[in-house]
């Protein structure tokens, strides 16, 4: 028997890779916006230490590069944090 016959179609398989790529890209674009925050406002949000820190390290970050893959670290910080 094939593994194409063993798949059954009621079994839930989980999000779509489509629908956990706009998951990702929101959550980075959140990660945008948050990063554009005052440290003083960013105090009063309530997010992990971690984040906190990454987030205001993206002032420092001049060159397009960096910039691009600091955003998708912030959108992978993101995505480690529960969903609370």
């Amino acid at each position: 028997m094939s593994k194409v016959d063993q798949i059954d179609p009621d079994e839930d398989a989980g999000p779509s890779k489509s629908k956990l790529k706009r998951q990702m890209s929101e959550r980075q674009k959140l990660a945008e916006t948050l990063a554009g925050f005052s440290s003083e406002s960013l105090k009063t949000v309530p997010i992990e230490d971690g984040l906190r820190s990454a987030l205001l390290e993206t002032a420092k970050i001049k060159t397009f590069g960096g910039i691009r893959r600091h955003k998708q670290y912030l959108g992978k910080l993101m995505r480690l944090l529960t969903d609370d």
